[in-house]
């Protein structure tokens, strides 16, 4: 009877006391930083963040960060409690992070009780004027730039504690954030990346990852409620409808050098999810230059494609970035499709330019689209009526490959080799000049 009353005792204690855990060692800090101390070189990373850090099994490094005022985190601590722990990666410069912090309220509103949620601060992922670690040139971005959210990468722990007050002041972050260390030790470990998140549970084991938090198919609320042994409620089919129009001219022009940008909007104006597949049809780019599409998140320049949900009435920006070099006069041309794919017929197609010209260049102007037949054309390109003064023939490097000072109704194509080419027509009247895709046969 004893021997049965202490086994008894044993594991009634055993019910109350937190799940036990081995965690590897600490990656974090063993004191606080000084405002003072340098931040450490941050390389590149232009991998799939999906690839990056750790994965789903994988036993959780510990370690300790800081927030603004100070106060710890250490994550073994935190596990003690005997609750799990959701740490999300962000900065002031990612949108994405910034779009997900009413997610990541929402998260913290639900299962606060049950769970510990906190977001780690690191690398700023588009800083103004410096290079992003994630894309190899400089890309602030358009909604950075419309935000005027124009941050530098930090050069001190004082600044990235300036640039992460900044946030703090301005948007309506409800969980604790706590700084990354001088030398990123946290994002090289548990990244490189600029909005992931991981959930490590009570046993140091990491339960869920996303490369992006909460970007489909990855639900943050399914993950939760599958640690917690709750059913989750599936969102439905994606049977939805959506629509896409160009918010900006669909030319941009610019400073060679400058990154140039074209903007539109996606909107499900259906009661039922839709799933959109992005991809880039035809990127024809002067040599030197490259380009990008951004919608839920900027994908790095080699992503053709991509496919994203909206929920019921969600609307999404789309833009479309050329990054130049530092040549005048060159012309890139891209054109984007957006496929519902539940409904082939919705579908939509955009073509965009990117022109760069000298400061003094007239031509600094919205451009009309134009069309021109037969696309695609063999000999003889029939063109629009106009009192035409000079035509301009890009190829798909963006190199002048014929040009004509005349008025004509007709252009002889026959000399030039297969492939995209890019018509630029100049009114004698001096309006708004005309540009036309076609394919040469």
């Amino acid at each position: 009877m004893k021997l049965f009353l202490t086994l008894l005792l044993t594991l009634l204690i055993g019910t109350l006391l937190p799940a036990q855990f081995v965690l590897k060692p600490s990656i974090g800090l063993a004191s606080e930083p000084q405002g003072a101390d340098s931040i450490c070189t941050i390389p590149l990373y232009l991998g799939n963040f999906d690839n990056s850090g750790l994965m789903v099994g994988d036993t959780a490094a510990d370690f300790t960060l800081f927030d603004l005022n100070g106060q710890a985190f250490t994550l073994s601590t935190a596990l003690s409690a005997g609750k799990p722990v959701l740490m999300v990666g962000g900065n002031y410069t990612c949108p994405v992070f910034r779009n997900k912090i009413a997610k990541i309220n929402e998260v913290n509103a639900l299962y606060g009780d049950s769970l510990t949620v906190l977001v780690v601060y690191g690398v700023e992922a588009h800083p103004d004027i410096d290079i992003s670690p994630y894309f190899g040139y400089v890309n602030t971005g358009a909604a950075n730039l419309n935000a005027g959210i124009l941050y530098r990468q930090p050069t001190s722990y004082a600044e990235r504690m300036a640039v992460a007050a900044a946030l703090l002041s301005n948007e309506n972050l409800q969980v604790p954030a706590y700084l990354d260390g001088p030398c990123n030790n946290w994002w090289q470990h548990y990244g490189p990346a600029p909005n992931n998140a991981y959930l490590i549970g009570t046993d140091g084991i990491v339960h869920a990852k996303h490369g992006w938090f909460d970007r489909y198919p990855d639900d943050i609320l399914c993950d939760l409620d599958s640690y917690f042994n709750n059913d989750c409620t599936p969102t439905g089919g994606a049977n939805g409808h959506f629509t896409f129009q160009m918010t900006s001219q669909d030319t941009t022009w610019g400073q060679p050098g400058e990154t140039l940008f074209t903007s539109g909007m996606l909107v499900n104006d259906s009661n039922e999810p839709v799933d959109i597949l992005i991809r880039r049809l035809v990127n024809t780019l002067p040599i030197g230059w490259e380009s990008s599409l951004c919608a839920d998140v900027c994908y790095p320049s080699f992503i053709d494609s991509t496919i994203i949900q909206l929920a019921p009435g969600q609307e999404q920006e789309f833009h479309f970035y050329f990054y130049t070099d530092d040549h005048s006069g060159a012309l890139g041309y891209a054109r984007v499709g957006f496929r519902n794919q539940n409904n082939t017929q919705n579908k939509f197609v955009s073509d965009v330019y990117g022109i760069t010209s000298t400061p003094s260049s007239t031509q600094s102007v919205p451009v009309r689209r134009l069309e021109v037949y037969p696309n695609p054309v063999a000999q003889q390109l029939q063109l629009p009526a106009g009192d035409w003064a000079q035509l301009q023939v890009y190829n798909a490097l963006g190199q002048m490959a014929l040009t004509l000072h005349k008025n004509t109704s007709q252009l002889d194509v026959s000399s030039l080799p297969t492939g995209w080419y890019s018509l630029v027509l100049f009114e004698k009247s001096g309006s708004t000049p005309g540009i036309a895709p076609f394919f040469k046969l």
